[in-house]
């Protein structure tokens, strides 16, 4: 049914909100069922851990042995800026979850491999690739950020593969993965050398965003275009023509961004 991969194993993987945690999950049509590793369940809050009815049935995985489950229960995905409520077994995987054939079958209309989404008639979920040949990383946030309202700000971020990325990287905002569509980041070409660099994010609503640690704020895919050379982020340079203030990094606020005033 499933299988204990390892955490990064090649494949297609989805950034998951669910009951309060951020999680990253397999796209499976291998296995049959939708799972949660217990890890990530037993991480939810008390107040909101749903309860979980026990199984009978044994679960699998792809080489043949028997999983340890901990039962089933009803959870609501936040995937792409929609909610898909699906069946789940919660069990001992060592990837956060897997969704499974009965997800895809329930509501994806189409994978789109190019273009990194599935397609459903709720919200297009984007999608990333994992793996030793990964030239696409996730942009994940450091540090929780509080952006105010009308402004932008530069703000340290991860590449968590930037090492199968070339030099130079296109940043692609999705605001689908933000949480709060108001908030986005600026696209353009980054160094990409390291696995720590910053970007800039704004905030075009009326009220103060509060962004926290490993959101994901876009993908960035190796840029090959070298004719120009990347000394900085390139979308430092966009700003110069925002009608955004900047919003500074204050003193006496550790490891939170925002203005003190």
């Amino acid at each position: 049914m499933g299988d204990t991969i390892t955490k990064w194993d090649n494949g297609l993987y989805v950034d998951c909100h669910l009951l309060g945690t951020h999680s990253t999950f397999l796209i499976d049509s291998g296995s049959t069922a939708t799972l949660l590793s217990d890890r990530v369940y037993f991480s939810i809050e008390d107040c909101d851990r749903p309860t979980l009815t026990p199984m009978t049935q044994k679960v699998k995985g792809a080489n043949g042995v028997d999983i340890d489950v901990q039962g089933y229960t009803d959870i609501m995905f936040e995937l792409g800026g929609g909610c898909f409520k699906q069946s789940t077994i919660v069990c001992d995987i060592l990837p956060d979850g897997v969704l499974g054939q009965d997800f895809l079958l329930k509501y994806a209309s189409r994978i789109d491999y190019k273009r990194l989404l599935i397609d459903t008639s709720i919200a297009s979920i984007p999608c990333w690739i994992g793996g030793e040949t990964e030239a696409i990383s996730r942009v994940l946030l450091v540090n929780t950020t509080i952006v105010p309202p009308f402004t932008t700000m530069l703000v340290d971020v991860e590449l968590p593969n930037f090492d199968k990325l070339s030099g130079a990287g296109l940043v692609t905002r999705s605001s689908n993965l933000i949480r709060g569509k108001d908030t986005v980041v600026v696209e353009g070409v980054i160094d990409t050398t390291e696995r720590l660099t910053r970007l800039r994010v704004i905030n075009v609503g009326e009220n103060e965003a509060k962004l926290f640690p490993s959101t994901p704020l876009g993908t960035c895919e190796s840029f090959y275009d070298t004719t120009d050379a990347v000394t900085e982020p390139a979308v430092h340079k966009v700003m110069q023509t925002t009608r955004y203030p900047e919003a500074k990094h204050p003193r006496n606020c550790p490891n939170t961004y925002r203005t003190c005033g």
